[in-house]
């Protein structure tokens, strides 16, 4: 039994290594990074028609003995589909590092500061000729507005 157990891991071993793939012709690694790629990413993406953009804020405010600093990043996707239609997707990223309004009674569960926010946003814009554009879009954007959210739940 022990006999078989040794044959049968040598053999696990040793055979893949006399097996050739299942291509015909194998290419070399150089005939593989010089030959032309489709252009596409997954298929129907043109690179050449993306692009993106990124921006970094950090702010600092101080009024009536407290002080507060802001950082956000966005990130903007822009795809032109056609001649007139392109897609623009803003990520973004909101963050309250420091923050002294937490110490006044009330308001630091109210106002939530100490809290990381995601924002975002998609426009399919239309654009037939230059004095016509058709926008279809929809907006998340942070706030600390606590105060007036008509559709938030009351407590």
């Amino acid at each position: 039994m022990k006999r078989f157990g040794i044959a049968f891991i040598l053999f696990l071993v040793c055979f893949p290594a006399v097996l050739s793939a299942q291509y015909k012709h194998q290419p070399t690694i150089k005939e593989a990074l010089s030959s032309p790629a489709s252009g596409l990413v997954l298929g129907f993406l043109d690179p050449e028609k993306f692009s993106m953009n990124h921006s970094f804020s950090a702010s600092f405010v101080t009024f009536g003995g407290n002080s507060m600093m802001v950082n956000s990043y966005v990130n903007t996707i822009n795809y032109q589909f056609s001649a007139p239609l392109s897609l623009r997707l803003n990520l973004g990223l909101m963050n309250t590092p420091y923050s002294s309004f937490n110490t006044q009674p009330g308001l630091s569960n109210a106002l939530d500061l100490n809290s990381t926010r995601l924002f975002g946003g998609a426009e399919l814009m239309y654009r037939p000729s230059e004095n016509t554009a058709v926008t279809l879009g929809v907006d998340v954007r942070p706030g600390y507005n606590y105060y007036y959210q008509p559709y938030r739940l009351k407590k």
